[in-house]
């Protein structure tokens, strides 16, 4: 059974909550980007971020995937009443991969001529696994739908990660590594605080550690690691082939206008997937047959809320770059659309890739993200010793389209069936195109390119009718949830 559609007090609690806690944590990355990219040279980030990436794709094959198994059997379990057994696996599995880890990182950073990238490899890799940890309780706290907890702990290590990093920088004359002490420092007095009430609600016996739970977690990596190496190489794999063709100071460039793009997208991409997660995980789960009704829903609001802002970001890249980057840094502004674009064409993807891996299609998921990674690959290294650096941000956003596009093919769930969906996305559309088209022949006309004023005054007009047109006509919350006891008894 479902509950009224009518009753939106949850989404409306649940909407708020994510939005508090994807907007500290937005305003935190925008105070680190001109603040800290005005300290740090472009050399620093461009190590920083190659050894953070090499980190992340280990991580990838020991970590990652083991998150992305909470999220798919967590529900299972309960409803078995296997929790028991499921968590004390999970330990089992980290501890595994953490010595695993260490065998690979401390050899690494030993066989370092640079001191400072020696240090660097070692304090990524315990930020890591201390995020590893905190990423877990956090994952189940969401899963419980306590919303206000999440955010609360989410907004938390945004601001005092970043409090830390300005001590160490300002105070005590840190260079890039501030960075990962500052999460490391975080992640711990999160986990200390977290333990004791944990505890209280999660049981762990490793006598009750069963080998199906084990076997089915392990069948489950393959696609998990595929698709977040995938996920990964295509957003960052291209610091790898900038440092090739292009000096370290680029790759720098690259790296911090690249995230500064997609945290601000993605950020606001997992604040709608935090909203809808729960009742989507559990669609899948209990009542498949109807995912298409929940997904025609959920596509229509992703749209209308998200498009707008990519949108605007990239209206406004040049201006948005004087504001948040130092002078060094603003040369990249003309990525930010390309990189924008990436994140939000991602969320589409993530709809379909959870879908695929509930109906069990593993090999349609590994398949599609070798397709997109080889093609994001095979661009770059033709374009970026053609054109230079900035190519690897349009050769991501060609991989995303291909993956995009070869999961549509693939899915039997069609937004082009779907009438009501193409006339609120052609609108959309059609409104935005004047937007840009005004904005060009004003730019042109009163050679104000830069101006940031106007850009201000100009942004809050067009997102002011851009609400009245769009946003108050189309978006009435409505989702469709579950009944829990409903649920127990299916």
């Amino acid at each position: 059974m479902i509950d009224s559609p009518n009753d939106h007090k949850n989404i409306f609690k649940d909407i708020g909550w994510y939005l508090i806690g994807a907007a500290i944590p937005i305003i935190v990355s925008l105070l680190r980007s001109p603040v800290f990219t005005r300290y740090f040279t472009t050399e620093e980030y461009g190590n920083y971020s190659i050894i953070f990436i090499t980190i992340s794709i280990v991580s990838v094959f020991l970590y990652t995937w083991l998150s992305n198994s909470v999220w798919r059997f967590y529900f299972k379990y309960k409803k078995s009443g296997e929790l028991s057994s499921f968590y004390p696996s999970l330990l089992i599995l980290i501890f595994t991969a953490t010595i695993l880890f260490s065998l690979i990182v401390f050899p690494w950073a030993q066989f370092q001529d640079n001191a400072l990238i020696s240090r660097l490899i070692i304090l990524i890799f315990l930020q890591t696994f201390l995020n590893q940890l905190v990423s877990f309780v956090l994952i189940i706290i969401r899963l419980e739908n306590k919303s206000g907890l999440y955010n609360t702990i989410h907004s938390i290590r945004a601001i005092f990660s970043f409090l830390v990093q300005l001590l160490l920088t300002f105070q005590y004359n840190f260079r890039i590594e501030a960075i990962p002490i500052a999460t490391m420092v975080t992640e711990f007095l999160i986990l200390v605080v977290l333990i004791k009430p944990i505890s209280k609600n999660v049981t762990i016996n490793f006598k009750k550690i069963k080998k199906k739970i084990l076997f089915e977690i392990g069948k489950y990596s393959i696609p998990g690691i595929v698709t977040n190496l995938g996920i990964l190489l295509l957003t960052s794999g291209d610091r790898y082939i900038i440092s090739i063709f292009c000096d370290m100071s680029q790759v720098g460039i690259y790296n911090q206008i690249y995230n500064f793009s997609q945290i601000s997208i993605m950020a606001l991409v997992q604040v709608f997937f935090s909203v809808i997660n729960p009742d989507f995980l559990k669609a899948l789960e209990y009542h498949p047959e109807k995912i298409s009704k929940y997904l025609y829903q959920y596509y229509k609001y992703y749209l209308i809320l998200l498009l707008p802002i990519v949108f605007y970001i990239s209206l406004f890249a040049r201006p948005i770059s004087v504001i948040f980057f130092g002078e060094d840094f603003r040369e990249g502004y003309d990525m930010i659309p390309y990189v924008a674009f990436s994140a939000f064409i991602n969320g589409f993807i993530l709809f379909r890739d959870n879908k695929f891996k509930f109906e069990k299609k593993y090999k349609l998921v590994i398949i599609g993200f070798i397709i997109a990674t080889v093609t994001n690959i095979a661009l770059n290294f033709i374009l970026i010793p053609l054109y230079g650096y900035k190519m690897a941000a349009l050769t991501t956003l060609i991989s995303y389209a291909v993956l995009y596009l070869y999961y549509y093919i693939k899915d039997d769930v069609k937004l082009t069936y779907n009438k009501p969906y193409l006339i609120i996305a052609g609108k959309t559309i059609m409104l935005l195109t004047v937007q840009a088209v005004i904005d060009f022949i004003i730019r042109k006309l009163f050679v104000i390119e830069t101006n940031i004023l106007f850009s201000i005054i100009e942004g809050v007009i067009f997102l002011s009718v851009y609400v009245l047109i769009i946003i108050k006509p189309n978006i009435q919350i409505k989702q469709l949830r579950f009944n829990s006891k409903a649920q127990n008894k299916s």
